[in-house]
């Protein structure tokens, strides 16, 4: 029996989420808050994006805490504001101290100066 579209819509949008769901769940163990904005106004963009991001972090020569920490590292010089609570979350989960966090935060501000030490104190307030 075939679903009126508009029901059959409903059904793919959920599967959609719950394979985003996993995606996201699987990758940081977690759904960051600023994140289900996204899963609801633009599912496809962050179901590719997360792929991407579940690959690239997985283990491999580099182990994942290490991998996330340099993400910690580029977020202090890129100005990555909104995700490094997220990142300190994952690196947490993955066994990082505060003290590796923040060397690892460090070294991102030697790399950018005055700009990295504002981040810097966006992720201390979040330790």
């Amino acid at each position: 029996m075939l679903l009126p579209y508009h029901s059959q819509k409903k059904v793919n949008q959920v599967a959609k989420n719950s394979q985003l769901d996993k995606l996201l769940t699987d990758g940081i163990g977690f759904m960051p808050e600023n994140t289900k904005v996204m899963v609801e106004k633009a599912p496809e963009v962050l179901s590719a994006y997360m792929e991407m991001r579940n690959k690239l972090l997985a283990e491999g020569a580099l182990d994942r805490k290490t991998k996330i920490l340099m993400a910690l590292a580029i977020m202090v010089t890129s100005g990555m504001r909104e995700a490094i609570p997220n990142y300190i979350q994952i690196a947490r989960n993955l066994g990082a101290s505060d003290a590796e966090i923040i060397e690892a935060a460090g070294v991102g501000v030697s790399f950018a100066g005055g700009r990295g030490i504002d981040y810097l104190i966006t992720l201390c307030r979040h330790l």
